[in-house]
């Protein structure tokens, strides 16, 4: 059988400091040291911009929205494509899919790891749904 604890204690104490330190400064958003992750990330991931959001559910809304608007030339994906999903997730993970008009597709999970079924997702992917997810993740 297994077991995974759905959530555990990750703060340390330089965590504490961090956050002690953002407190004393009395400016909790917008601030320097998010200035610097924005630019920080972009880089990592090879964007010239990235945008700090109050969550990963807002996260997930943006990232899903940038697909069906944004300034992708080629594979822009339009209301009605089906988008494959982990069947073990957060509704914060399908929800920006069904709010958009994107139809999900879900698959299962692996069970050594809990993580999407990569085998699975592979047999899902259709002509109806886009293969972005094939080509970067399964390709």
């Amino acid at each position: 059988m297994h077991k995974y604890p759905l959530t555990f204690n990750s703060i340390g104490t330089e965590e504490e400091k961090s956050v002690n330190k953002i407190l004393k400064s009395k400016k909790f958003t917008m601030g320097k040291n998010v200035e610097k992750f924005e630019r920080n990330f972009a880089k990592w991931v090879g964007s010239k911009y990235s945008v700090m959001v109050n969550s990963g559910s807002s996260a997930n809304l943006l990232m899903v929205e940038s697909l069906l608007r944004g300034q992708r030339k080629t594979k822009k994906l339009k209301k009605g494509d089906e988008i494959i999903v982990p069947a073990l997730s957060w509704p914060t993970t399908v929800w920006p899919i069904i709010q958009l008009g994107f139809v999900p597709v879900f698959v299962d999970s692996n069970i050594d790891d809990l993580s999407i079924d990569f085998k699975k997702a592979k047999r899902a992917v259709t002509k109806k749904n886009k293969s972005y997810f094939y080509d970067t993740c399964l390709g």
